[in-house]
């Protein structure tokens, strides 16, 4: 309903111009200096709200972003290491991190063509991300490589 009454609006008059540099004054705004001012730039000298709002919307919710979303969480189950050495990053937080991605892996599969990793790539990836030699994590590790199931 919202495309209906955006396509039966009126895209011309002062009205529109008001309202539509207003919209590009409000996206100067919340931007600020980010990377995403890029997005709306072309549109400044004509203060055009409208397409500024759907170049950003193209830049950063299109199928690019997505795009990018499966490269960094990629990025991170194939490359991201845990050795326990460092305290502030636990085990937990790394396998909440490679959980985190799989939920991102999960959500860009309904925007783009693309196909989440089952369930034992999912695991494969993760113990071999796990690198510490402690002794308990290595046990567990093992355990669970000998056992299909677990």
């Amino acid at each position: 309903m919202s495309e209906e009454l955006i396509a039966y609006a009126s895209h011309e008059g002062p009205g529109y111009q008001t309202d539509n540099a207003t919209v590009y004054q409000i996206l100067q705004e919340i931007l600020g200096n980010s990377i995403h001012m890029s997005s709306i730039k072309p549109m400044q000298r004509r203060r055009d709200g409208r397409a500024a709002f759907q170049a950003l919307n193209l830049h950063n919710m299109g199928n690019l972003k997505w795009d990018k979303v499966v490269e960094q969480a990629e990025m991170l189950v194939n490359r991201r290491i845990w050795d326990g050495k460092n305290s502030r990053y636990s085990l937990k937080n790394h396998i909440t991190r490679h959980r985190e991605a799989h939920n991102d892996f999960v959500r860009a599969g309904q925007h783009i063509p693309y196909t989440e990793p089952g369930e034992h790539t999912r695991v494969r990836r993760l113990l071999h991300s796990i690198q510490s030699k402690d002794a308990v994590i290595i046990s567990a590790k093992t355990t669970m490589q000998a056992d299909a199931a677990k």
